[in-house]
């Protein structure tokens, strides 16, 4: 799977940073994405769900990934070295949307 510039726009408008410091970001995700799945059964979101962790936790860089369904809420823990503050805060304030798709997707490339 390529990730898109428009991916991340379309992901990052449900998340609203929570906190971020070197090597750790927290996001709040709004439960009005339900509404992109309502014409997915649950076993296509749960499959869709895993298949998405799975890929960002092959991410080089990521350390862990914690997402709390009671708060909706993700947590990232991330190797500041690999992958720097400024990236996520750009890709939390959509900017340089097309730089971090290339990260991602050469980050998936490095994990392969």
């Amino acid at each position: 799977m390529k990730i898109t510039s428009e991916m991340i726009l379309k992901i990052m408008s449900y998340c609203s940073l929570i906190h971020h410091i070197n090597g750790r970001l927290r996001v709040r995700i709004n439960p009005s994405i339900k509404k992109e799945l309502e014409n997915f059964s649950k076993d296509e979101i749960a499959n869709f769900s895993e298949s998405f962790k799975s890929s960002i936790e092959n991410f080089a860089g990521i350390k862990n990934i914690k997402l709390n369904k009671t708060v909706a809420s993700l947590t990232i823990e991330y190797d500041k070295d690999i992958i720097p503050k400024s990236f996520w805060d750009n890709v939390l304030n959509g900017k340089d949307l097309d730089i971090a798709a290339n990260k991602f997707n050469q980050l998936l490339k490095d994990a392969a």
